[in-house]
C-alpha cells in the first residue's frame, strides 16, 4: 500500500527480478535452515534423486530412438522439465503449517 501512495512506477521487470534472484533463494535457505536432516537421511535422498534421473534418461533415450527423434536435442527438456518452482507452494503448505498456527 505504501508503495502505491509514493505514486512509484511498478515495472514488472523489476519486480520479477526481485523476486527470482533475492525471494526464492531466500525461502529456500530459510526452510532449509529449519530442518533437521541427518546425513543418511540427506544420502538416501541424493541416491534415489540420481538413480530416478538415470531411469528416466534411459526411458526418454529410448523414447525418442523409438519414434526416430535424435535423443541429443530432446533428453535435456525430458529429463530436467522447468517444475522446480512447483513444488515450493505444496513444500511451504506441508512444512510450515506446523510452525503457524491459526488461533
Amino acid at each position: 500500500m505504501a508503495w502505491a501512495l509514493s505514486g512509484q512506477g511498478f515495472e514488472n521487470e523489476f519486480i520479477t527480478r526481485l523476486v527470482m534472484w533475492v525471494g526464492a533463494p531466500c525461502l529456500i535457505v530459510g526452510t532449509l535452515g529449519k530442518v533437521d536432516v541427518s546425513l543418511q537421511l540427506l544420502g538416501d535422498i541424493a541416491l534415489a534423486v540420481i538413480l530416478l534421473l538415470l531411469l528416466t534418461a534411459a526411458l526418454a533415450i529410448m523414447l525418442c530412438r523409438m519414434q526416430g527423434l535424435p535423443w541429443r536435442n530432446y533428453l535435456p527438456s525430458l529429463v530436467f522439465p522447468n517444475t522446480g518452482n512447483m513444488g515450493l507452494p505444496l513444500a511451504l503448505f506441508a512444512l510450515a503449517s506446523r510452525a503457524w498456527r491459526w488461533h
